[in-house]
């Protein structure tokens, strides 16, 4: 063949070559248009702040291996998948193949994985054994706790999680200040926000599910801190130790030591400055050694209690630790062959101020094992910053700092929390997070091949809240986010890392599902597979979950109530059971919710106290029914014993005369154990002259107060700050900028520009305690016995008010304030109607609150208030302005401003008498704040601020001594 053939066949080739080319991408172009205009019609449960679809990035289509695959894009890939989604997806996308590619092998992805590997195994027919742990078999547990309750076998007991809040303050080293690393913006920021969800809500809730939660932050809020260590065995309290068959001596790895009030420098390890001790094991406890830590607790409060010892692997694996606690005793055991060398969370309880050895920590070597026992420092409490960075440390409580700094109080290595070598700490806190979730983890089952301490964590999620706006006022929504393109898709136990995509989607789904059927539509937005270091680094499944846009107003309307904070966190906590429940093969139970309508009452002449409560319906989970109860009972000034269980709503108890007791109780079932219920309060006294049932009315949680108008959003604290429930952290200060047309922009020309003032403060809330608080007053007087109940249980007619000589109906801050996600009226009909039954049987009213009028205006409601209560509303005046309230003999302050050391009214009730009543108590201007009914019928008194918010024990005592005296004396 000469050589113009040869170039002219060449050119033939080339053009039917290039001919098939651009047949091929025609098709295929063709073929997308065709499957993204099905994608576009496809009713995706992702909101997106525009208008935008699930769209097809390519489609690849190859004769050779008589395949196509069609790729979705990152929208496509966040659908919550499923067998029955994806089988009518592969059905509809077949029928748009051309005739030629019918027989073709179809292949529809997300973003990197076929669509049919996305589906959660909790969802899918046929579980996907490249997702779930290789490991199989008992797991050791680090730390349980000796309790009377049951196994919770269908929940969360024994599984090991790693779960924290977002961000904190941290120093940042261009600027050379201590900072928050996200703005302030509608009175908080996503540093204090997050954890207003995590500590009081998500963390407790996987805890009564059965849990050890790790949380590489501090999360116990107090701020006081005492460290009782071998090394200053005199210091900030005694470390004393008993020798019985082995005695303590020391051991050869070093330990924790640190001066009081010494910051510690970057680089300095605290558990390499001082010594431990050890002893071997014993098999009977009359050969046992003790050792215990005594604090000198600086004030009354909650604090947690940390332990710490050496690691070995000739460790005993169920060190008996005993914390004593206001006398009762609550004993853990440890697994000392894990989690050495750092700070070991036990609980939290409640301890007196000083030094008593009714408050102390006792560790014996008694043990079911053979082996040594070792020991360390014991912390108890949270405790200040104490890092210097710059010159300075921090200034804030160390559960407002980031993980950083903790993690070197911890005890971590320095390559864990400061990857950058002390040259960039708000690089390190976003790294330190997962290296310490790693070092925990690492030589465990579910992280064989790494270093580490061999706690078996088995996922780690990560809570924040991100930025972003709608224009028109609906919400942003939750996203999640995961890593799956790292280490070849793999992690080192050896399973795929598209389990951290189960998780994410299986928690964001959860709160989709829940908010919605709760609070209306609530957004849905996309899950990532994106390269983010707390999704990435972690050797384990993770995730990390936007819960909201701390930017957009109506997100943060929800966010602020508490109520909402419950239900996301439960709606969280139930994603992470039933994805931990498909890893382990076992079946799930939702915890129950709180018990509600709870009451007691006493038998005087017996002397015995009941209490009495109803299981709580969850219309969102059938399984969350209770089966048995504990009742937790505080006697005296001891603090909550270790529980009673019981199968039946109702507890009695044989009462010592002259001693208050308290309770509290939780629902079981086979998945946990509910959040606690309120505290109820009875007392018998000796000499009893008259019987008094406190009410608590006063139920309210609430966030700030909201503003939106046409051109102007917001929320405005001195109208009124909210109430939250126990304490609260979550404020930076006021909101400064409430210019509507600002949305969007950051600093102070952006809407909710917020003000640093309140940064730090932990700001008391509603307590749930008050009928002990009242009761102390009451047993003060002498003589007048006592039994308490909610509001709930009169106004559903559990409680016959008639039984009692006397009524004290505490309101607080009760009121319907518009705005709340409940519905909180001071007087609901069916209270105003067991009131008015009450009172036409002769019994006798005491009333206190902040909105006991204000809340009360209608008309119908005004007849109430006059015909019953015998007051007038006359206005109400900002709480702030009242110095003084006086009356009855006595003077008398109120909590009147944020603090942290009891909840604050911001507004008292002007009220006035009526024709058949008189004033008793004025506010400093002159304007009456309480009234008396004297009649022949029945005895009332009303007082139009919280008796509780009354500063001085003495003056409350005082004052309802003279209460009770005039409303019993006939």
């Amino acid at each position: 063949m000469n050589s113009m053939n040869k170039r002219y066949t060449s050119f033939l080739a080339g053009f039917f070559l290039l001919g098939f080319s651009v047949f091929a991408q025609n098709t295929e172009t063709g073929l997308k248009n065709k499957i993204n205009d099905y994608f576009r019609e496809l009713n995706l449960p992702v909101t997106l702040s525009q208008p935008e679809y699930a769209k097809v990035d390519r489609v690849v289509i190859s004769d050779e291996k008589k395949s196509v695959q069609v790729f979705g894009d990152e929208i496509f890939s966040s659908i919550p998948f499923s067998d029955k989604t994806v089988d009518q997806i592969y059905k509809n996308v077949r029928k748009l193949l051309p005739a030629k590619y019918k027989g073709y092998e179809l292949t529809v992805l997300g973003s990197y994985y076929p669509i049919e590997k996305m589906i959660p195994n909790s969802r899918a027919r046929k579980k996907d054994a490249e997702k779930l742990w290789k490991a199989k078999g008992h797991t050791p547990v680090w730390v349980t706790r000796e309790s009377p309750l049951p196994e919770f076998t269908r929940g969360l007991r024994n599984r090991h999680l790693s779960v924290w809040a977002s961000h904190g303050r941290y120093y940042r080293q261009e600027q050379g200040i201590w900072k928050w690393q996200r703005p302030n913006l509608f009175c908080t920021n996503e540093d204090l926000l997050t954890q207003t969800f995590v500590v009081p809500y998500l963390i407790p809730m996987l805890e009564h599910a059965g849990a050890y939660v790790f949380t590489p932050r501090e999360h116990n809020w107090q701020k006081h801190e005492v460290i009782v260590d071998n090394d200053r065995p005199e210091e900030n309290g005694r470390f004393e130790m008993t020798n019985k068959k082995h005695a303590w001596t020391g051991g050869p790895q070093r330990g924790f030591s640190y001066a009081p009030n010494q910051p510690l420098s970057d680089g300095e390890n605290p558990f390499s400055m001082g010594t431990t001790i050890l002893t071997q094991s014993v098999g009977k406890k009359s050969q046992a050694s003790y050792a215990r830590w005594t604090p000198n607790i600086p004030a009354d409060g909650n604090y947690a209690v940390y332990v710490s010892y050496p690691q070995d692997a000739n460790n005993v694996q169920d060190a008996a630790y005993t914390v004593v606690h206001q006398g009762i005793e609550t004993t853990f055991h440890v697994n000392q062959r894990m989690g050495g060398s750092t700070w070991v969370y036990l609980g939290t309880f409640y301890f007196s101020k000083g030094q008593n050895p009714q408050n102390s920590v006792l560790l014996s070597n008694y043990s079911n094992d053979e082996g040594l026992v070792t020991a360390d420092a014991v912390r108890f409490g949270g405790g200040m910053g104490n890092i210097v960075r710059g010159g300075s440390t921090s200034g804030m409580p160390r559960f407002l700092e980031g993980a950083r700094y903790y993690g070197q109080w911890a005890g971590m290595p320095y390559d864990v929390y400061s990857s950058k070598q002390g040259s960039n700490d708000y690089a390190d806190d976003i790294n330190v997070r997962s290296r310490m979730t790693n070092y925990l983890a690492g030589g465990s089952d579910y992280l064989p091949s790494g270093s580490g301490l061999k706690v078996p964590i088995e996922a780690s999620i990560a809570i924040h809240s991100d930025a972003g706006v709608r224009r028109n006022d609906s919400y942003v929504g939750t996203l999640g986010i995961y890593t799956t393109q790292t280490d070849d898709g793999v992690f080192p136990e050896g399973m795929s890392r598209l389990a951290s995509r189960d998780l994410c989607d299986m928690m964001v789904t959860q709160a989709k599902e829940d908010l919605t059927r709760l609070f209306g539509n609530w957004s849905r937005r996309q899950l990532f597979d994106r390269n983010y270091s707390e999704t990435r680094v972690p050797q384990i499944p993770s995730v990390i979950i936007e819960t909201l846009s701390h930017q957009n107003f109506a997100d943060m309307k929800k966010a602020h109530d508490p109520v909402f904070k419950f239900h996301l966190s439960r709606a969280l906590y139930k994603g992470i059971l039933k994805y931990t429940a498909t890893q382990h093969d076992q079946d799930y139970t939702v915890q129950p919710l709180p018990v509600s309508e709870c009451y007691t009452s006493i038998d005087v002449s017996r002397r015995t106290i009941s209490l009495h409560w109803s299981p709580t319906p969850d219309p969102l989970e059938p399984s969350a029914k209770p089966s048995g109860y504990i009742v937790y009972t505080k006697i005296g000034e001891q603090d909550f014993d270790n529980g009673t269980y019981i199968r039946d709503p109702r507890f009695t108890i044989k009462a010592t005369p002259n001693t208050m007791y308290s309770f509290k109780v939780c629902a079981l079932n086979s998945g946990g154990s509910s959040l606690p219920s309120e505290e109820l309060t009875a007392y018998i006294a000796d000499d009893t002259r008259a019987t008094i049932m406190i009410v608590n009315g006063f139920q309210r949680l609430a966030g700030p107060q909201p503003i939106d108008t046409d051109s102007q959003q917001g929320f405005d604290l001195s109208a009124d700050p909210g109430i939250y429930q126990d304490a609260f952290p979550g404020y930076c200060g006021a909101q400064i900028n409430f210019n509507r047309s600002a949305s969007g922009r950051e600093g102070p020309d952006g809407l909710g520009y917020s003000g640093n003032e309140l940064s730090g403060m932990l700001i008391v809330g509603n307590t749930f305690d008050y009928p002990r608080e009242h009761g102390k007053s009451i047993a003060a007087a002498g003589g007048y016995s006592f039994a308490s109940c909610s509001r709930e249980a009169v106004e559903r007619g559990e409680v016959n008010l008639n039984d009692y000589n006397a009524v004290d109906l505490i309101m607080g801050l009760q009121r319907n304030d518009g705005y709340s996600l409940k519905d909180y009226k001071t007087f609901t009909l069916p209270l105003q109607n067991a009131l008015k039954e009450y009172v036409r049987m002769q019994g006798n009213l005491l009333v206190s609150g902040a909105y006991i009028g204000s809340d009360m205006l209608g008309v119908d409601e005004q007849m109430f208030t006059q015909n019953i209560l015998k007051f007038k509303t006359s206005g109400r005046v900002q709480a702030n302005q009242i110095q003084t309230v006086t009356g009855m003999n006595t003077s008398c302050s109120l909590y009147n401003r944020l603090n942290e050391e009891h909840y604050t009214t911001t507004w008292v009730d002007c009220i006035t008498p009526t024709h058949d009543s008189f004033a008793v108590m004025l506010y400093n201007n002159q304007v009456s704040a309480g009234i008396a009914y004297a009649g022949r019928d029945y005895r009332c008194m009303a007082l139009g601020f919280p008796f509780e918010c009354i500063q001085e024990d003495q003056t409350r005592d005082k004052m309802m001594a003279a209460i009770l005296k005039f409303l019993l004396t006939k």
